[in-house]
């Protein structure tokens, strides 16, 4: 069944068609596999002073897709060092994720919205856990400071993948993209 108006039959045929024009796998590829970081990502005879504006908007737009694995690995790590320099932020992801992922489902398995403990004489809701795990998580939240941690991640971010994405001249890699830039 489709949500799209019958006036729109192009655009339900090309929601259908997009399950078997790419799965996710074959586009997660993308991220996962890395150029080779000392002979071809920081190879400096390849790096060059851009033409202008559209040169570095050109170069940011190509470098992105061509080196895509290396910089899903640079911001991995930028990622892992954000989260260790502020430890509440760690702690609180983990709280939430340990809570929310391992013991609500355990406690509530699928297709159970109560339990009973202590022989029968209390009675845990769903909901109720749910609230008592928003009501630890949201202040731990609020006090490892997320803005801290968002400022910090996109500043290490810009500062080590922005300098390559413009100064990496992409003529270097279009003959083995198989395009022209």
């Amino acid at each position: 069944m489709s949500f799209v108006p019958s006036a729109f039959p192009n655009v339900s045929s090309s929601i259908n068609d997009g399950a078997e024009r790419e799965s996710i796998v074959n586009r997660l590829k993308g991220y996962v596999s890395c150029k080779p970081f000392v002979a071809e990502f920081l190879n400096w005879k390849h790096f060059a002073k851009p033409n202008g504006m559209f040169g570095i908007q050109s170069r940011v737009r190509s470098n992105a897709s061509y080196f895509r694995g290396n910089y899903t690995c640079i911001l991995g790590l930028v990622l892992l060092y954000c989260l260790f320099q502020t430890p509440m932020m760690f702690y609180c992801l983990l709280f939430s994720s340990v809570f929310f992922l391992v013991v609500v489902p355990r406690l509530f398995p699928e297709g159970r919205d109560e339990i009973h403990v202590m022989g029968g004489r209390v009675h845990l809701h769903r909901q109720h856990v749910v609230a008592v795990g928003a009501v630890v998580g949201l202040p731990l939240l609020i006090w490892s400071s997320p803005l801290q941690f968002i400022f910090g991640f996109c500043t290490m971010a810009a500062v080590f993948v922005l300098p390559h994405a413009i100064l990496y001249d992409p003529t270097y890699h279009a003959g083995a993209a198989g395009e022209l830039v």
